[in-house]
């Protein structure tokens, strides 16, 4: 279980990080994307759903390597 604070660290997080897409009709899609895995590991902890994927390399091999965590299924 999270505390409140923490959950409300991770509403913070998510409004300035976050995106909310509705790809389908009958389908809602969360997302977060960070260079930081800490930070997300963090954010997947407080809210106890999604994945996260990566690292994922980017085209300038001078930028940080990308994480994603998504809530997609029903059960998220």
């Amino acid at each position: 279980m999270t505390t409140k604070t923490e959950r409300a660290w991770a509403a913070g997080f998510f409004d300035g990080e976050g995106c909310a897409s509705a790809p389908s009709a009958k389908r809602i899609q969360l997302t977060v994307v960070q260079t930081d895995l800490v930070t997300l590991e963090r954010f997947r902890v407080a809210v106890g759903v999604g994945t996260i994927y990566g690292p994922y390399k980017r085209s300038n091999p001078k930028h940080k390597p990308m994480y994603w965590w998504y809530a997609t299924n029903k059960k998220d």
